[in-house]
């Protein structure tokens, strides 16, 4: 028995009719997915060419290296917690002058404390 009624797909003018937890009909299924990546490369173009370095195959490979070496968020290890860590961390942000690849420049954060460290920067250069 279906859980709710079905609704017309969300591509304009298209009716056709899809089940309530879709969005797109089959033909229509990749608008969005699409629509969304053409937006973020559109973003990334208007970024400053510091934020490019991040997309870099060197970048990859040394996150990757750094995150295998160290898997547990270190403020989260401070606080006699363990959390995963997800997010390869600038200590001295690369605007501030720090180095972009020079692991000690690096620390391993769960997204909670990096957005936590993140937001803490923001405020000081207010």
């Amino acid at each position: 028995m279906p859980k709710a009624a079905k609704k017309p797909c969300a591509f304009p003018g298209c009716g056709v009719l899809v089940e309530y937890n879709k969005r797109y009909c089959f033909a229509h299924k990749y608008y969005e997915s699409d629509r969304q990546a053409e937006s973020n490369r559109a973003y990334d173009r208007n970024r400053p060419e510091r934020h490019r370095f991040y997309h870099s195959h060197e970048w990859q490979k040394i996150r990757q290296r750094f995150l295998a070496r160290h898997p547990l968020c270190e403020m989260c290890l401070r606080d006699n917690r363990i959390s995963a860590a997800v997010i390869a961390d600038h200590i001295v942000e690369i605007s501030d002058g720090g180095s972009p690849t020079d692991p000690a420049n690096l620390q391993a954060l769960c997204v909670f404390h990096h957005n936590q460290k993140t937001a803490a920067e923001r405020k000081k250069r207010c």
